[in-house]
């Protein structure tokens, strides 16, 4: 069991899914408030079972969308998020609760009657209900989530090998104007770059590791230099993909890949260290793969 919550989780921030997301569990929670709310309970606040219901549908929906969308977006880190595991998502569906249940205390407030007093009791059984009628069933729609995930992710990088080890049989065009020229930050070498060389890129602290393969010699230089303005440098260059925080690869100069979706790693000739590609790039690794494959071999 604790195994299994150390399982890698892919933490999806796409806005138009977490959307569809709140909306369902907000009209899931005005259902479950409307059908439970009898007279004697409404009774106790200034409003309608109508407006209670929405209220709470609401909150709801915003909650929803900060924890599940604006946190991991704009909040968490990509090494947090690279890492992020079961247990992790587990939490923060505890925390989405949470939150959840003190904004419903809160404008409970708002809208009970005077002659209302709220205890403790209330307040507990505000929270329970919250739990019992939210938490286990959000767990169970991630479980069914991640198992669908770890299908889908399997299917995919079994198809994604196939072709892999297929294209890299091919020729591999090669560009012109392709050597770059860029003033380096350390006694003012400047990083001559010919991209068809081009390997891969790695990040040390505030140096880059450039490897280069020139007529079957692989050779490495280390630059003061930034990953990510080298990687603006090199944005017109499609074949050029920045895969995880840490690395710039070259696809062209792929000569195996293995893994999964969640532990997916790339190999290249003449070099003994394989190269991580983050969950949240795989996507992007392979659409950028199969267009540019595509593009050279028609």
């Amino acid at each position: 069991m604790f195994q299994y919550l150390k399982n890698p989780y892919l933490l999806k921030d796409s806005l138009k899914r977490n959307l569809m997301i709140a909306s369902v569990v907000s009209l899931f929670v005005f259902l479950i408030n409307y059908s439970l709310y009898d007279d004697s309970s409404i009774s106790q606040f200034n409003c309608s079972k109508v407006e209670m219901s929405f209220v709470f549908g609401a909150i709801t929906f915003m909650v929803v969308l900060l924890v599940f969308y604006f946190f991991p977006k704009f909040i968490l880190s990509d090494k947090i998020k690279e890492n992020w595991t079961v247990l992790n998502e587990i939490v923060l569906i505890f925390f989405l609760h949470l939150i959840i249940a003190i904004f419903n205390i809160l404008l409970s407030l708002c809208f009970v009657k005077e002659s209302f007093l709220l205890t403790f009791e209330t307040v507990l059984y505000s929270v329970l209900f919250t739990f019992l009628f939210g938490f286990f069933p959000t767990l169970f729609i991630h479980w069914i989530d991640y198992t669908l995930q770890l299908k889908y992710a399997l299917k995919k990088v079994l198809d994604y090998n196939s072709k892999l080890e297929n294209k890299m049989k091919q020729t591999i065009h090669v560009y012109e104007d392709s050597v770059l020229r860029l003033p380096s930050n350390k006694n003012n070498d400047a990083i001559v770059l010919d991209v068809n060389d081009l390997i891969l890129i790695k990040s040390e602290g505030n140096y880059i590791e450039i490897y280069t393969d020139e007529n079957g010699k692989i050779t490495k230089s280390l630059y003061r230099y930034s990953l990510q303005l080298i990687e603006e440098k090199l944005r017109g260059y499609q074949f050029v993909l920045r895969v995880h925080r840490s690395f710039v690869v070259n696809v062209y100069k792929v000569s195996k890949a293995s893994g999964n979706a969640r532990n997916y790693q790339l190999f290249f000739k003449g070099i003994e260290e394989s190269i991580p590609v983050s969950r949240n790039k795989f996507d992007v690794f392979v659409n950028t793969f199969d267009d540019i494959m595509s593009i050279n071999h028609k």
